[in-house]
Formats: structure tokens, C-alpha cells, sequence
């Protein structure tokens, strides 16, 4: 009995909404390409503030676990 509504809903949701691409992006960065995902995580990891960042979240780490 439930069942017919939950199927109808379904094969509408499948079937009737199908736009392969959104008619706009949705924000304007969208548009533009974006990097390769490991040259950035590269470029991250080379930076100062990421540097500093890790050697405190390590050093925190280890200090919990070694008390």
C-alpha cells in the first residue's frame, strides 16, 4: 500500500528530473579550471603556515599519547 507512492516517487525523481549540466554555474569560480588535485596538495604542503601547522598538530599529538 505504501509502496505505490515511494515507486511513484522514484521513477518521478529519476525520470523527470535528467539536465545532464545546470543551465549557469553555480558560483562564478565554477566556471574557471581548476588545478590538478595533487599539484595543489604539492603546493600546500611547500608553504610556511602548513609547516608550522603540522609540526603543532604532531607535537600535540604526541604529547597526548606519550604522557
Amino acid at each position: 500500500m505504501f509502496s505505490i507512492p515511494a515507486f511513484l516517487g522514484v521513477v518521478m525523481t529519476t525520470f523527470g528530473v535528467c539536465s545532464s549540466i545546470p543551465p549557469t554555474p553555480p558560483t562564478a569560480s565554477a566556471e574557471s579550471k581548476s588545478e590538478p588535485f595533487f599539484a595543489g596538495l604539492k603546493k600546500v604542503r611547500l608553504t610556511l603556515n602548513y609547516m608550522i601547522y603540522t609540526l603543532g598538530k604532531g607535537t600535540s599529538i604526541a604529547t597526548e599519547l606519550f604522557q
